[in-house]
């Protein structure tokens, strides 16, 4: 008999955005990954905000990287590219480094299921909301890794394929029942900018992954590939 996962009945998504009534404010219910930097939000691209209106639960201060769901309440007085905001709510996001597969050891070369639910590229980083199974309650702890193919011409494509070791607890193994497996969601940048720095004006990333298939709003346990392109354009030939 064919094992699937009900995807309703999981948590699907890593945080919970809400909105605030308010009277003045210029723009609701954005948004964007940041630094955390001495209770300042910095963006990738140099955007800062300043927090004067609370909302969030738990301490934002306790993390180095968050994404943030924020109301833009105005643009803070007398400063450049900074902005007064009403923080709603924020999790926390990993930081990892690619890394090339001709260096990558067995731990990262795990080929358990994994997905990007969402991509995208700022700054140095090629953030990602990323779905794997785990074992409920267990303490292991799931490896996984944007492994840059080193080993392919790479001159107008930058290779990557992320990679989950789920140490034999994944959705796909037989000996676990399916009420004991969930869907974990976490967001992590990973930094690239050692394959980005020698791109000229621009350039095609190239990602690959395996996710189990979705049928009919359940997950089976059997795999497929998934290919995805996306176009990077170096922000001094995007001004030029």
């Amino acid at each position: 008999m064919k094992k699937l996962l009900a995807l309703a009945a999981l948590s699907l998504a890593a945080f919970s955005f809400f909105s605030c009534d308010s009277e003045n404010v210029l723009s609701y219910g954005l948004t964007d990954i940041c630094n955390v930097v001495d209770g300042q939000l910095i963006t990738d691209d140099g955007l800062k905000y300043n927090i004067t209106e609370y909302k969030a639960e738990g301490k934002i201060d306790t993390v180095s990287r968050a994404y943030i769901s924020f109301d833009l309440l105005n643009k803070t007085e007398g400063a450049v590219s900074e902005y007064d905001i009403r923080l709603n709510s924020f999790g926390s996001v990993k930081i990892k480094k690619a890394i090339d597969m001709s260096n990558a050891g067995m731990d990262d070369m795990g080929v358990d299921g994994v997905n990007i639910f969402q991509g995208w590229v700022s700054g140095p980083y090629m953030n990602m909301q990323i779905q794997y199974t785990a074992k409920a309650g267990s303490k292991t702890k799931h490896a996984y890794s944007l492994v840059f193919n080193d080993r392919v011409d790479n001159t107008d494509t930058l290779h990557f394929r992320l990679m989950h070791n789920a140490f034999g607890e994944s959705f796909d193994n037989t000996d676990i029942p399916s009420s004991n497996i969930v869907l974990v969601n976490e967001m992590v940048s990973f930094d690239i900018s050692k394959y980005l720095a020698p791109v000229g004006d621009a350039i095609i990333l190239n990602f690959k992954w395996d996710w189990f298939k979705n049928e009919g709003g359940y997950l089976s346990q059997e795999k497929e590939a998934y290919n995805e392109d996306l176009l990077y354009v170096k922000k001094t030939a995007a001004k030029n």
